[in-house]
Protein backbone atom coordinates (compact mmCIF):
# COMPACT_ATOMS: atom_id res chain seq x y z
CA UNK A 1 0.00 0.00 0.00
CA UNK A 2 1.28 3.25 -1.15
CA UNK A 3 -0.41 5.43 1.07
CA UNK A 4 0.96 8.20 2.91
CA UNK A 5 -0.04 11.01 5.56
CA UNK A 6 0.95 14.16 4.17
CA UNK A 7 0.49 14.76 7.98
CA UNK A 8 1.82 12.19 9.93
CA UNK A 9 0.30 10.71 13.17
CA UNK A 10 1.03 13.06 16.09
CA UNK A 11 -0.79 14.77 18.78
CA UNK A 12 -0.74 18.64 19.60
CA UNK A 13 -0.95 19.93 23.33
CA UNK A 14 -3.60 23.01 21.99
CA UNK A 15 -6.77 22.44 20.03
CA UNK A 16 -6.36 23.55 16.78
CA UNK A 17 -8.96 24.47 13.56
CA UNK A 18 -8.54 23.72 10.36
CA UNK A 19 -10.44 25.68 7.63
CA UNK A 20 -9.80 24.81 3.71
CA UNK A 21 -9.86 27.84 1.71
CA UNK A 22 -8.77 26.26 -1.23
CA UNK A 23 -8.67 22.73 -3.15
CA UNK A 24 -7.68 22.61 -7.32
CA UNK A 25 -10.43 20.50 -6.93
CA UNK A 26 -14.22 20.91 -6.44
CA UNK A 27 -16.83 18.68 -5.51
CA UNK A 28 -15.19 16.62 -3.86
CA UNK A 29 -12.81 15.48 -0.73
CA UNK A 30 -9.88 17.38 -0.60
CA UNK A 31 -8.33 15.85 2.71
CA UNK A 32 -8.88 12.70 5.33
CA UNK A 33 -8.46 13.02 9.04
CA UNK A 34 -7.90 10.40 11.11
CA UNK A 35 -8.28 11.74 14.74
CA UNK A 36 -8.08 9.71 18.12
CA UNK A 37 -9.93 10.15 21.28
CA UNK A 38 -7.77 11.33 23.35
CA UNK A 39 -8.39 8.49 26.24
CA UNK A 40 -7.46 5.81 23.61
CA UNK A 41 -3.79 6.96 23.44
CA UNK A 42 -2.53 3.85 25.21
CA UNK A 43 -3.65 1.60 23.31
CA UNK A 44 -2.89 2.97 20.07
CA UNK A 45 0.82 3.35 21.11
CA UNK A 46 0.27 -0.06 22.30
CA UNK A 47 -0.81 -1.03 18.55
CA UNK A 48 1.71 0.98 16.71
CA UNK A 49 4.64 -0.58 19.01
CA UNK A 50 2.95 -3.99 18.06
CA UNK A 51 2.37 -3.32 14.26
CA UNK A 52 4.73 -1.53 13.28
CA UNK A 53 7.81 -2.67 15.71
CA UNK A 54 8.46 0.65 17.13
CA UNK A 55 11.17 0.99 19.25
CA UNK A 56 9.68 0.27 22.72
CA UNK A 57 11.24 3.08 24.67
CA UNK A 58 10.23 5.46 22.85
CA UNK A 59 6.48 6.51 21.89
CA UNK A 60 5.89 5.68 18.34
CA UNK A 61 3.13 9.58 18.43
CA UNK A 62 5.89 11.32 19.58
CA UNK A 63 8.17 10.28 16.74
CA UNK A 64 5.97 11.45 14.07
CA UNK A 65 7.05 8.18 12.01
CA UNK A 66 4.04 6.39 11.50
CA UNK A 67 0.47 6.80 9.90
CA UNK A 68 -2.63 4.64 9.47
CA UNK A 69 -4.86 3.39 5.86
CA UNK A 70 -8.36 4.30 6.26
CA UNK A 71 -9.05 0.69 6.50
CA UNK A 72 -6.40 0.49 9.25
CA UNK A 73 -8.39 2.66 11.02
CA UNK A 74 -11.87 1.36 10.51
CA UNK A 75 -10.70 -2.08 11.88
CA UNK A 76 -9.59 0.21 15.13
CA UNK A 77 -12.87 1.70 14.91
CA UNK A 78 -14.29 -2.14 15.01
CA UNK A 79 -12.04 -3.51 17.91
CA UNK A 80 -13.24 -0.21 20.15
CA UNK A 81 -11.35 2.37 19.37
CA UNK A 82 -13.04 5.68 19.26
CA UNK A 83 -11.77 6.97 15.42
CA UNK A 84 -13.26 9.55 13.68
CA UNK A 85 -12.62 9.71 9.64
CA UNK A 86 -13.80 13.04 8.58
CA UNK A 87 -13.34 14.15 4.74
CA UNK A 88 -12.78 17.68 4.59
CA UNK A 89 -13.71 19.78 1.18
CA UNK A 90 -13.41 23.51 0.32
CA UNK A 91 -15.35 25.40 3.23
CA UNK A 92 -15.07 22.86 5.87
CA UNK A 93 -13.16 23.39 9.34
CA UNK A 94 -12.18 20.39 11.30
CA UNK A 95 -12.02 21.05 14.97
CA UNK A 96 -8.76 19.03 16.48
CA UNK A 97 -9.47 18.70 20.50
CA UNK A 98 -5.63 18.99 22.41
CA UNK A 99 -4.14 15.53 23.32
CA UNK A 100 -6.19 13.72 20.49
CA UNK A 101 -3.29 11.50 18.21
CA UNK A 102 -4.44 12.62 14.46
CA UNK A 103 -3.24 12.62 11.26
CA UNK A 104 -3.94 14.06 7.43
CA UNK A 105 -3.83 12.90 4.07
CA UNK A 106 -4.04 15.23 1.21
CA UNK A 107 -6.31 13.72 -1.64
CA UNK A 108 -4.51 16.81 -4.37
CA UNK A 109 -2.41 19.66 -3.45
CA UNK A 110 -4.26 22.62 -1.79
CA UNK A 111 -3.32 25.66 0.18
CA UNK A 112 -5.61 25.98 3.99
CA UNK A 113 -5.22 27.94 7.13
CA UNK A 114 -4.70 26.60 10.40
CA UNK A 115 -5.86 28.57 13.40
CA UNK A 116 -5.83 28.00 16.78
CA UNK A 117 -9.27 27.45 18.65
CA UNK A 118 -8.63 30.99 20.19
CA UNK A 119 -7.76 32.92 17.10
CA UNK A 120 -10.93 31.21 15.58
CA UNK A 121 -13.28 32.46 17.81
CA UNK A 122 -11.96 35.75 17.60
CA UNK A 123 -11.96 35.76 14.09
CA UNK A 124 -14.93 33.22 12.76
CA UNK A 125 -17.28 36.03 11.48
CA UNK A 126 -14.58 36.12 8.41
CA UNK A 127 -15.68 32.55 7.60
CA UNK A 128 -19.38 33.23 6.37
CA UNK A 129 -18.92 30.40 3.67
CA UNK A 130 -18.30 27.53 5.91
CA UNK A 131 -20.31 25.00 4.93
CA UNK A 132 -20.17 22.66 7.47
CA UNK A 133 -18.24 21.94 10.66
CA UNK A 134 -16.56 18.11 11.92
CA UNK A 135 -15.64 17.90 15.47
CA UNK A 136 -13.96 14.69 16.68
CA UNK A 137 -15.62 14.48 19.69
CA UNK A 138 -19.28 13.32 17.43
CA UNK A 139 -19.91 9.83 17.92
CA UNK A 140 -18.49 7.53 14.84
CA UNK A 141 -22.15 6.79 13.92
CA UNK A 142 -22.50 10.37 12.87
CA UNK A 143 -19.87 10.62 10.48
CA UNK A 144 -20.48 10.22 7.52
CA UNK A 145 -18.93 8.23 4.73
CA UNK A 146 -15.82 9.25 2.98
CA UNK A 147 -14.95 9.43 -0.62
CA UNK A 148 -11.66 11.11 -1.53
CA UNK A 149 -10.60 11.86 -4.55
CA UNK A 150 -7.79 10.07 -5.71
CA UNK A 151 -4.90 10.87 -4.64
CA UNK A 152 -2.05 12.46 -7.39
Amino acid sequence: DTYQASTRMHMDICEAVNYLVFSSIQDASAAEWIIFHRGDTPRLVEYLRETRHADKASNPVHCQSYFLTSDEARLLRDQGFRVFIICQSVGDAVFIPAGCVHQVCDAIKYVHTVLTAHQGVQHSGRHQSSRRLSYAGLSPNMQGNCHSAPRT
